[in-house]
């Protein structure tokens, strides 16, 4: 099987490369690169490590938050759900914030290579790289901007979901707008009301971390002509990646963020490292219960790679019911 065609390889050890292909470049950022107002702030390497770090806590901190629920769930079906869910939709909006401002980051970092917006618009890399971004931005940024400028209301909700004889409650949540005296989804930001899976949505910031990345790094190879460093590890992403890793893997929709870029996790190192003991997690998985492969499929062990495995595109689970 051919690995080139299964998309962005995820590590989730420390002292494995990252797929974060910008700093590759940003690091070859000299002072005569940049204009005034981009030098008389961090450096480029510095502003989206910092970004980077300022992200990967936030959703790292929301999985914790999740995991706990799940852990909780688990253990007690009937009784298990938190009485308060102040500390989860906390982290759910901080998450979010944190990706909407990394968008904002990684823009200024790319304005700071031009004298002025006028000279940046007219560049031909400039309308490639507006072009990306504008297409790998809009979840998050839609979510952030209802949040903040129409109040809506995050309101965890779990779905039951039965297999082998046993219960299981699959953790997301809906955005709500008050109208008329009722809260309703938000169909700005849901299209049709659907719940959000708390895994897809980190899931979306994994994947607007290396769309934007990507898309930062060809621009400034196309504007500066820049060889790239030699890959280095990221500590904060990679610590992202197995705490979501430890998470069951699901989703409520078909056309999750995995279906628009396509990942796979590679790591032959300890598999202890992402062992939650959750039913759908990534090491555990989600067994023989699943038989229709488009409902619930998640991970798949492929034999001529060894240790490799290979994160599935379909992450759609049905569920029977829901609790809020």
């Amino acid at each position: 099987m051919d690995q080139a065609n299964w998309g962005t390889r995820l590590y989730f050890s420390d002292d494995r490369q990252s797929p974060l292909k910008a700093h590759r470049v940003l690091s070859k950022i000299r002072p005569e690169h940049l204009y005034n107002d981009a030098k008389s702030g961090r450096t480029p390497p510095s502003s989206y490590l910092n970004s980077v770090s300022r992200i990967c806590e936030r959703a790292r901190s929301l999985c914790e938050a999740a995991e706990a629920r799940f852990v909780a769930t688990v253990a007690d079906p009937e009784h298990g759900m938190p009485n308060s869910s102040s500390k989860y939709i906390e982290a759910i909006e901080l998450a979010v914030y944190a990706a909407a401002e990394h968008i904002d980051d990684v823009n200024r970092i790319a304005a700071g290579l031009f004298s002025n917006k006028a000279s940046l618009e007219k560049s031909p890399a400039f309308t490639k790289y507006n072009s990306a971004m504008r297409d790998c931005r809009k979840p998050i940024s839609i979510m952030a901007n209802r949040i903040k400028h129409e109040a809506l209301r995050v309101r965890p909700i779990a779905l039951e979901y039965g297999f082998d004889g046993r219960q299981m409650w699959l953790h997301g949540f809906r955005l709500e707008i008050v109208k008329d005296a009722m809260a309703l989804p938000d169909k700005v930001a849901h299209g049709k009301g659907e719940t959000i899976s708390v895994v897809t949505l980190v899931w979306e910031i994994v994947i607007l971390l290396l769309r934007c990345s990507d898309a930062l790094h060809d621009f400034i190879k196309e504007t500066l002509h820049l060889d790239d460093a030699a890959p280095e590890p990221c500590a904060p992403f990679s610590t992202l990646i197995r705490s979501l890793l430890r998470l069951p893997q699901y989703d409520f929709v078909k056309e999750g963020p995995i279906k628009r870029y396509k990942v796979f996790v590679d790591d032959t190192g300890d598999l202890a490292q992402v062992a939650s003991g959750l039913r759908g997690s990534f090491k555990e998985g989600w067994g023989t219960y699943l038989r229709a492969r488009p409902l619930g499929t998640v991970l798949e062990t492929v034999a001529e790679t060894g240790m490799t495995i290979k994160l599935a595109t379909e992450m759609y689970v049905e569920c029977v019911d829901w609790w809020g």
